[in-house]
């Protein structure tokens, strides 16, 4: 249970981008891109089983770059670059 254990796409299109990529691995972890429907951006959620965060990534210095830096300033053994 170790490893990626599935990969959906949702197929519908909304003005030539998916609509949703769902990624589910490990144990109980997800990572989900979903399209705005009215075309404003992308969330970014990631979480365990069904309790999760979402975040805007749709802008550069948003709420997900933010997170970003959080994290990396948090878990520096983590980085990558």
């Amino acid at each position: 249970m170790n490893d990626i254990r599935s990969i959906k796409i949702d197929d519908t299109f909304l003005h030539g981008s998916f609509k949703k990529i769902k990624i589910v691995f490990g144990r109980h972890h997800y990572l989900e891109l979903t399209m705005d429907e009215n075309d404003k951006g992308v969330d970014f959620e990631i979480g365990s089983t069904h309790h999760g965060v979402k975040f805007d990534a749709s802008k550069v210095s948003g709420e997900l770059d933010k997170v970003i830096d959080l994290l990396r300033t948090k878990f520096k053994d983590n980085n990558t670059d």
